[in-house]
């Protein structure tokens, strides 16, 4: 879906289309101040020698053409770091994020060679935790960005889904996980009171993830009363 020199195999070279999506996508969020992240599968590849498939059980592979016959780690140099390049370099400061996926074959060695190029071209790039080879993506942005919206009233919404045999992936339960884990200690209010009067406790009730808090019949400042709220520690 864009113009690639590491193959032919792109929507400028090999469709009756001819323009840069990602440019023309990128254009209108510059435009629009607009954030702007990119997908990239980094294993699996149909079209070029190397590419990995999918393991549909422990005697069948989805490898089922010829133009997949190769090396991966072949592919990994000649294929995948070049795009990952051209994407972080070709487009002006997008994108802010890259979302990795289907991290099939990938072992460690393959996976530092992105992530280096990542690093080089864009260090503060948000990434999630589907590149493989160890590498676990911004857990910690999940749980910061959990934070400023939780704050606000707002939900999160994680797109984790089960794969073809119905299994959550590892790298999304590690996700869950972590983020459950800052939850279960950061997540309820052992005491409430106003700042104004840090003796007298106010009433504190929790139902869902919401809480709720009785608070006096009349504020101690007629500016602004500070409710402070005290969290257990782990």
């Amino acid at each position: 879906m864009f113009k690639s020199e590491a193959s032919s195999f792109n929507i400028v070279d090999a469709t009756p289309f001819k323009r840069d999506v990602l440019k023309e996508l990128a254009d209108a969020c510059r435009e629009a101040e607009m954030p702007l992240g990119f997908y990239y599968s980094q294993a699996q590849d149909w079209c070029h020698p190397g590419g990995s498939a999918a393991r549909i059980n422990k005697r069948k592979s989805a490898h089922w053409d010829p133009t997949q016959d190769g090396g991966m780690d072949d592919y990994i140099d000649r294929i995948a770091v070049p795009q990952v390049r051209e994407l972080l370099s070709n487009y002006g400061e997008f994108p802010t994020v890259l979302w990795w996926d289907t991290p099939i074959y990938m072992n460690q060695e393959r996976a530092t060679k992105l992530d280096a190029a990542v690093r080089e071209l864009k260090p503060n790039i948000i990434t999630n935790n589907r590149l493989g080879g160890g590498f676990n993506g911004d857990t910690e942005t999940l749980i910061r960005n959990l934070i400023d919206i939780a704050s606000k009233g707002g939900n999160y919404l994680l797109n984790v889904g089960p794969d073809g045999l119905g299994k959550i992936p590892a790298p999304s339960v590690q996700s869950l996980e972590t983020v459950g884990a800052w939850m279960k200690v950061n997540g309820k209010v052992s005491r409430a009171y106003l700042l104004a009067d840090r003796e007298m406790a106010l009433s504190v009730k929790q139902h869902g993830g919401h809480v709720e808090i009785t608070r006096p019949s009349s504020a101690p400042d007629p500016l602004a009363s500070v409710l402070c709220l005290e969290l257990p520690h782990p």
